[in-house]
C-alpha cells in the first residue's frame, strides 16, 4: 500500500470519525461541554513526492520526499513487513528524516516522536539508515512484532545499505499537495501562524 493509499485510508476511517463526532456533539448539546468539533482547526498543507519502493530481508522500504508548510521537511521512509498470519502488510517504524526535526516513530502510527539528535547520532540520515542495516530487529520487537523480527534476514539488511541510500536520494521532488484540518496548536508547534 503507496503513502497515498494509506491517507485514503485514514479519510474512509473518517467517515466513522464524523459520525462518532455528531454523536459526541449531541451529548454535549445535552451536558453543556465542548467536543473535539468544537475546537477550532486550522488547514496544514504538506507537499509529497512519488513512493520508491525496496524488499529486502523480509522488510519492504517506502520512502518520499515531503515538504510540510514552508517549515521542515525531508525524506519519509516507512518499514513495512507481513504480520503474525503472514497476510497483511503493516506499517511498523516510521522515519521522518527531516532537516529542522529529524525523527522516527515506533510503532509507525504512533504520535510520539522520537528524536534524532545530531549532536549525539550526527547525520540524521546516516544514523537512520545505520539503524535499518544493523538494529531493525530491536525496532521491530519494541514495535509489537515480535514473530516478524525473529524472521528477518539480518544479513541482506546489512549488506542492503548501498540499496536504501540509493532508494532515499533517488526520491523525486514533492509534485502532489494535500490539506490536513490540524488543531491550531500544530501549526503554532511548527512555527507557523494558525490563521
Amino acid at each position: 500500500m503507496s503513502m497515498g493509499e494509506t491517507a485514503r485510508r485514514q479519510g474512509d476511517r473518517g467517515a466513522t470519525a464524523e459520525t462518532a463526532e455528531t454523536a459526541e456533539a449531541a451529548e454535549a448539546a445535552s451536558t453543556g461541554t465542548e467536543t473535539a468539533a468544537d475546537i477550532p482547526k486550522a488547514r496544514l498543507t504538506i507537499h509529497k513526492g512519488v513512493d520508491g519502493e525496496l524488499s529486502v530481508g523480509g522488510l519492504r522500504f517506502v520512502a518520499c520526499r515531503r515538504e510540510i508548510e514552508r517549515v521542515d521537511g525531508g525524506v519519509t521512509l516507512i518499514v513495512r513487513g507481513r504480520d503474525g498470519a503472514g497476510e497483511q502488510d503493516r506499517d511498523l517504524v516510521r522515519f521522518d528524516f527531516f532537516r529542522n526535526r529529524p525523527h522516527y516513530h515506533v510503532p509507525a502510527e504512533s504520535q510520539a516522536e522520537r528524536t534524532i539528535d545530531p549532536e549525539r547520532h550526527g547525520d540524521g540520515l546516516a544514523w537512520g539508515l545505520s539503524e535499518i542495516s544493523t538494529g531493525m530487529r530491536p525496532l521491530i520487537e519494541e514495535a509489537g512484532f515480535a514473530a516478524l523480527a525473529a524472521e528477518i534476514d539480518a544479513q541482506a539488511l546489512e549488506k542492503a545499505a548501498p540499496q536504501l541510500r540509493a532508494l532515499v536520494e533517488g526520491l523525486a521532488e514533492p509534485t502532489e499537495t494535500s490539506f490536513f484540518e490540524v488543531d491550531p496548536k500544530v501549526l503554532e508547534a511548527l512555527g507557523l501562524d494558525p490563521d
